[in-house]
């Protein structure tokens, strides 16, 4: 509560405790009275404690300021990716950092593909940043010993991760493409142009 409001409901309970106590109260009565009044508004006009949520870009989200904040995380992630002392682990990272990379690049170049990858800005950059930090943090401590090969396996595992959100990018086009293929094949074999039928057809054409 700030401080005017803090003065003005503490006044407010002294009056109405000067009130009762004018009004035929004795001064005792008048006392608690006036300290109950002063706490009934305090609590009425009490701060309230904020929580901070994160949440997924919504569809109305900006695409630029995706991108945009998706490259500080990279930029971010570079810094502390710098500082990795132990080679093993600076290859794991490393190699996800690369993997990174691709999406965004390909998320900048189709735009349209951004929000079906909302995790990717929302919870899979921030958090590979953070774990990067703290080991880095670890590191420069020389307490990382016991973490580091944790630390191998998360990356390798958050690499993986990665190779898979990047092809699931292009779901659509995989399933189109096999469609378009399909549908090919069908319109060749009608045509005689390829199966079983190809060979006697084409020893006919030659006679």
């Amino acid at each position: 509560m700030k401080r005017q409001a803090l003065l003005a409901t503490g006044a407010l309970g002294i009056v109405g405790g000067a009130l009762i106590y004018l009004f035929g109260g004795n001064m005792m009565v008048s006392i608690v009275c006036g300290m109950i009044l002063f706490l009934l508004l305090w609590f009425i006009n009490r701060p309230q404690r904020t929580v901070t949520v994160a949440v997924k870009p919504s569809e109305g989200a900006d695409e630029e300021s995706l991108l945009k904040e998706g490259k500080k995380q990279l930029c971010f992630i570079d810094d502390y990716l710098s500082k990795i002392q132990d080679e093993s682990v600076y290859a794991e990272a490393a190699s996800v950092r690369e993997k990174m990379e691709r999406i965004w690049s390909t998320l900048e170049e189709e735009p349209q593909r951004i929000h079906p990858a909302a995790d990717f800005f929302s919870y899979y950059l921030p958090v590979f940043g953070s774990i990067l930090a703290r080991y880095s943090k670890l590191e420069e401590n020389r307490v990382e010993s016991e973490s580091k090969e944790m630390v191998r396996k998360v990356f390798f595992d958050i690499g993986e991760a990665m190779e898979r959100l990047r092809e699931s990018l292009f779901e659509n086009d995989i399933l189109d493409l096999s469609a378009d293929i399909k549908v090919m094949n069908q319109s060749l074999q009608s045509a005689g142009l390829i199966g079983s039928n190809w060979p006697s057809q084409q020893k006919g054409n030659g006679r």
